[in-house]
């Protein structure tokens, strides 16, 4: 070992605590008993507190659930929201087929009429054309 890992184990080696440490320790928390239960245990565990918020919370609140019942209120109606957009642009996308397939159902039936003018015309030809054969 170099001296560097000399001197820091010697500085982590185990010492025992100076005479009187935990008589020290134990008049200290009777100090924080008495000056009131509660107090210490509250500063060591306060969160910092939010200034000026706390009224809108308190609006907002709905009855004993408080925050839960708002957020979840405000879960509902998001997803509510989203519910009827999903159905107001698949009714869009529907609307939108339905005038595609009319489109076409539209150009094949203009299709067809001329087919069949067509195909009347050549029969009636034909028809003409035999006749004029037989000798009618």
């Amino acid at each position: 070992m170099d001296l560097f890992e000399l001197e820091l184990e010697r500085r982590l080696a185990r010492r025992e605590p100076p005479r009187g440490f935990s008589n020290k320790v134990m008049a200290r928390v009777r100090e924080e008993i008495r000056e009131e239960p509660g107090e210490a245990s509250r500063a060591r565990t306060a969160r910092p507190r939010r200034i000026g918020v706390r009224w809108l919370s308190d609006a907002l609140s709905w009855g004993r659930g408080g925050r839960k019942a708002w957020t979840w209120g405000v879960t509902g109606a998001l997803a509510a929201t989203l519910a009827v957009g999903a159905f107001v642009e698949n009714r869009k996308v529907e609307q939108r087929r339905r005038a595609v397939e009319q489109a076409q159902a539209e150009q094949a039936e203009a299709e067809l009429v001329d087919a069949l003018f067509v195909t009347g015309a050549k029969i009636h030809l034909a028809r003409e054309r035999a006749g004029a054969w037989k000798g009618d």
